[in-house]
């Protein structure tokens, strides 16, 4: 048996070492990976579906702050899975100006967390095969710093859902360092769904349907990332 063979079944029992079990809560402060970003094409409308038009680029920066509570005991050893859930505390994505319809310029755009709504999921480790799972939805609000562009948004805020579904490989011993703090967290999620953006016309209001691609990863760090974009966004924020 190697090493690292013999370091798996440790760890494993480590986890689960009351037979009566525990919880375990970790809080993890995530970055978005350099060279993230996200193509939004215009597809039509939302009853007018249409192929995709030439992309805008979203490039990202940021990061979000994510709750892991997960439960262990001798049964999840024996099962093979450990499942737990996870909350978004917070988020703050900062995204350059881009031209939408490639014409209207949108200002610098800053995404936050929409607080009407849950924002979370659910994590699962596979013992076995050791991957884990992130199957979660973040509900945010992209708010422009412009307000000509503002103007154009009823309510003065875009939806922006964001479903994040991604498989990680993540060893025994990677999952108990995450679990006490020590460990880092890397997961990457190829992109592709739509979006509708409601946009002011005049005096009506059309749903534009938009096309949403790309990649976007997110690794642990121990402060939240303030690049120059996000601390255009604090400040934005702040003053709004």
């Amino acid at each position: 048996m190697t090493h690292a063979h013999r370091l798996r079944p440790l760890a494993l029992v480590a986890l689960a070492a009351s037979t009566v079990g525990c919880s375990l809560s970790i809080d993890q402060i995530l970055e978005i990976d350099e060279g993230s970003a996200l193509n939004m094409a215009l597809a039509g409308t939302a009853n007018n579906p249409r192929p995709d038009g030439v992309p805008n680029i979203l490039e990202l920066s940021g990061g979000a702050v994510m709750r892991l509570d997960v439960s262990l005991s001798l049964l999840d050893y024996l099962d093979g899975v450990a499942d737990g859930d996870i909350e978004v505390l917070d988020l703050l994505l900062a995204v350059p100006e881009v031209l939408l319809f490639q014409v209207i310029p949108t200002g610098d755009l800053c995404i936050v967390l929409d607080g009407e709504v849950e924002n979370g999921g659910t994590f699962t480790y596979d013992l076995l095969a050791q991957e884990a799972a992130f199957d979660l939805v973040m509900n945010t609000l992209a708010l422009s710093q412009s307000p000509t562009f503002s103007n154009l948004v009823p309510g003065g805020a875009m939806e922006f859902p964001f479903a994040f579904d991604a498989t990680t490989e993540m060893s025994a011993v990677d999952l108990l360092g995450l679990l006490t703090g020590t460990g880092t967290l890397q997961v990457q999620e190829d992109v592709d769904q739509y979006v509708i953006l409601p946009i002011l016309f005049g005096s009506s209001v059309l749903e534009w349907r938009f096309h949403v691609t790309g990649t976007v990863g997110m690794t642990s760090t121990d402060a939240f990332p303030t690049p120059p974009g996000v601390l255009s966004c604090l400040e934005f924020l702040a003053s709004s």
